[in-house]
């Protein structure tokens, strides 16, 4: 049997087994969402895997019934009873990456998180997604946060939208991304939004669309926050997802719940900003090349790639920062004065 067949022969046995798991839930919150503008349509066995995907994606869904371009199945085996078996791996070209196996061509991409417990495939051709997981309560909360980012990243570059690793904050008519390695302030930026009249599109994970006119979508409405951004804003404390954590782990909080008009859905992209930390007071402007923005969203993006076009998508990356002003934000210790000069960015003050 040929890897095609195999896979396909794959593909409908899972669809088949998650029809006899809605069978056994009697179906789950099924709902229709525009994901970058792009109709797509989520489909569950009982609420185990909704209560997980859904809520950093509340922002997406939509009312009318839309013709969807991707729809995805999920259940859990824990809830349903109904297990899916794994694909024959030995038939398959794969590769282990950031404790995954994926496994992707032209048409179908796979993905083993081994530390989520998480199987998922997609199938261009069939324009069909699959996520499992044995048990759906065991699913941590940075899961949670951003939901299925394997997947839809090799099914939304498909259609021209990069899922990208930064943050995203801006103002009616004008965005910018946040971009840096773990440490490099990225999310507390992103977070300080909140507290300011700065509008919000996430601190940790973004979707671009490229072209002559780049934009950002907020894939996600959630903030994971340390412990010290969590006490600035201390009025976060109530809607906190996970009170109950380690000291390693960060809050989870959705941002429709706390402060909707704040969470900007769609901004212009105008710039890359890369956050640094420092010890003086006041927030610093300079500019940055296009390969210091290219080195900070790369490397964290490239680790959820799912094969298939890698280099390209790389390639996408480095068009965009190389057409877009880059700036280099060294952080004071004045909250105030960090919103300053990104307001300045943002109103085109800073050249």
């Amino acid at each position: 049997m040929t890897v095609q067949a195999h896979l396909d022969e794959y593909v409908e046995q899972a669809v088949d087994l998650f029809d006899r798991a809605v069978e056994a839930t009697g179906g789950g919150p099924d709902c229709d969402l525009r994901i970058g503008g792009i109709p797509a349509r989520f489909c569950f066995a009982g609420s185990a895997m909704s209560d997980k995907i859904l809520p950093a994606m509340r922002h997406l869904v939509v009312d009318e019934q839309v013709s969807p371009e991707l729809t995805l199945f999920s259940w859990d085996q824990q809830s349903t009873g109904i297990a899916l078996p794994p694909p024959n791996w030995d038939l398959l070209d794969f590769h282990d990456r950031a404790n995954a196996r994926v496994s992707g061509d032209g048409r179908f991409s796979l993905c083993y998180e081994r530390r989520l417990d998480l199987f998922s495939i997609t199938d261009l051709q069939r324009d069909v997604a699959i996520a499992w997981t044995h048990d759906a309560q065991m699913l941590p909360s940075d899961f949670q946060g951003t939901p299925l980012e394997r997947l839809l990243q090799s099914w939304l570059k498909t259609k021209g939208l990069l899922v990208v690793h930064a943050g995203a904050v801006g103002v009616p008519g004008a965005g910018v991304l946040l971009a840096g390695r773990s440490g490099s302030g990225k999310s507390t930026t992103s977070v300080r939004a909140i507290e300011s009249s700065l509008l919000y599109a996430g601190d940790d994970c973004a979707l671009v669309e490229g072209g002559s006119e780049p934009k950002i979508h907020a894939l996600y409405n959630s903030a994971r926050l340390r412990r010290d951004a969590l006490e600035a804003i201390p009025a976060m404390e109530d809607v906190v997802v996970n009170p109950v954590r380690s000291r390693a782990d960060k809050a989870l909080v959705f941002l429709d719940t706390f402060r909707p008009d704040q969470l900007a859905t769609i901004l212009p992209l105008r710039a890359v900003v890369l956050p640094r930390v420092r010890g003086s007071v006041d927030t610093e402007v300079t500019r940055a090349a296009p390969i210091e923005a290219y080195r900070a969203i790369a490397p964290d993006t490239a680790l959820t790639m799912l094969g298939g076009d890698a280099r390209g998508v790389l390639a996408l990356i480095k068009e965009l920062v190389s057409e877009l002003p880059c700036y280099h934000l060294s952080l004071g210790t004045d909250s105030e004065g960090v919103t300053r000069a990104l307001q300045g960015l943002l109103a085109g003050e800073v050249r």
